[in-house]
This record gives C-alpha cells, structure tokens and sequence, in this order.
C-alpha cells in the first residue's frame, strides 16, 4: 500500500476536524486518507512468502488428514474382519449337524 496525495481529501480533514455534531455534544477528529490497493515492495514480498507458507500447511495439514484417514480404514477393516470371523464361526456351528453323543463302554 502507498499513501496518495489528494487536495480534496486534505481539505475535507481540515474541514471535519474538531467541527460539532448535532446539538455541539459531539466533535469530529480523524482523517481522510487515500490509498493504493496494488501491492509495492515489501507488501509483494511478505504476501509471496504468507502465500508460500500457507501452502506448505496445507501440503501437510493435507498429508496428515490422509495418513489419518488411512488408519481409520486399517482399523475399521480389522475390525469389521475379526466381528466377520466370529459371525461366520458362529453360523458354521450352527449349521452343522450335531455330533452324535457316543455311550461310553463298559
């Protein structure tokens, strides 16, 4: 950002200044001021290396989030395959036919 020079602007801050509001309770003190929007310099500088930086977060905020997510899934499938195993044991059981009860000797 730059300060631009502006007649008109000063003029109205000389105006405005200490001048009453309303019933005279109330005063005015501040400025008019104009300035560029277009980044000059150090600004260009410092917004390039905030850009950069807010990059690499977000490379490894990324990362993390898929890492994480990644061990979710493993977790989820071990158990989902463990809970899968028993069911299958336990309907297996079931489906067999009983074994007969042997009488023993005498």
């Amino acid at each position: 950002m730059k300060f631009l020079e502006n007649d008109k602007l000063a003029q109205l801050t000389l105006q405005m200044t200490d001048a009453k509001v309303g019933t005279g309770e109330c005063s005015i003190n501040g400025r008019i001021e104009a300035f560029t929007m277009k980044r000059a310099g150090t600004d260009k500088k410092l917004a390039h290396a905030l850009g950069e930086k807010y990059q690499a977060e977000i490379q490894v905020v990324e990362s993390e989030l898929a890492e994480y997510q990644k061990t979710i899934e493993k977790r989820r499938s071990e158990s989902l395959g463990s809970e899968l195993e028993s069911t299958l044991s336990l309907m297996r059981k079931s489906l067999l036919p009983p074994q007969p009860v042997k009488a023993p000797l005498s």
